[in-house]
C-alpha cells in the first residue's frame, strides 16, 4: 500500500513542479512573451517591471526540493518549506506594464499571464494631458491607487515588485501631490 501511495505522491509533485517551471519560463523577458502579456505588437513601447529571474529560479529550486523531501518523507517540515518557498515563488511572478501612448493603458498580471488591463483616459482625450493629472497612491499591504478625473483602479503589487513598480508607475503618471 506504501508503494502506491508513493507513486501517487510523485506523480503529483511531478506534475506540480512542472506546472511551476513551465510558469517560470513562461515569465521569462523575452520580445514573445512581451507580446504575449501586451496582446498588442506595441510592445516595444511598454515598461514592464517583474520579478528578478534568478530570484524566481533560486526559488523554484528551493520549493522543488522542499517537495522532493516531502515525496520522498512526509513530514510538516518539509511541507512547510514547500509552501512556504512556492508562496514566495508565486509573489516573485507579479507582473506590471504600462503602455502610455496612444492610450494609456495599464496591464497586469503573473508570470506574463494578463489577468487585467485598463485604460486611464477615454478616447475623446489626450493621453499626454490626462497622465499629467494621475495621482499614483500607495496604498497598504503592497497595494497601489491610481487615481484621475475619469477612473479610479486598486492594484495589488506584492512585496517582491513594490519598489520598482512604484517607481515606474510615478515615472508614468507623476508622485503622489495629495490624495483626491
Amino acid at each position: 500500500m506504501r508503494s502506491l501511495r508513493f507513486r501517487a505522491l510523485s506523480l503529483a509533485g511531478g506534475i506540480l513542479f512542472a506546472l511551476m517551471l513551465g510558469l517560470t519560463v513562461c515569465g521569462l523577458d523575452t520580445p514573445l512573451n512581451r507580446m504575449a502579456f501586451s496582446g498588442t505588437s506595441g510592445e516595444y513601447m511598454m515598461t514592464i517591471v517583474s520579478g528578478s529571474v534568478m530570484m524566481q529560479g533560486l526559488l523554484l529550486l528551493g520549493a522543488g526540493y522542499g517537495l522532493y523531501r516531502f515525496v520522498q518523507r512526509p513530514a510538516f517540515r518539509w511541507a512547510g518549506l514547500f509552501v512556504s518557498l512556492a508562496l514566495c515563488w508565486g509573489l516573485s511572478g507579479r507582473k506590471v506594464g504600462v503602455l502610455l501612448w496612444p492610450e494609456g493603458r495599464v496591464y497586469v498580471g503573473w508570470f506574463n499571464i494578463q489577468t487585467d488591463q485598463f485604460t486611464m483616459c477615454t478616447p475623446t482625450q489626450d493621453c499626454e494631458t490626462t497622465t499629467l493629472h494621475t495621482v499614483v497612491w500607495p496604498l497598504s499591504f503592497w497595494r497601489v491607487r491610481i487615481i484621475n478625473s475619469h477612473s479610479q483602479h486598486d492594484l495589488f503589487i506584492g512585496p517582491v515588485t513594490w519598489d520598482p513598480t512604484l517607481r515606474m508607475l510615478r515615472q508614468a503618471f507623476g508622485p503622489p501631490s495629495k490624495m483626491p
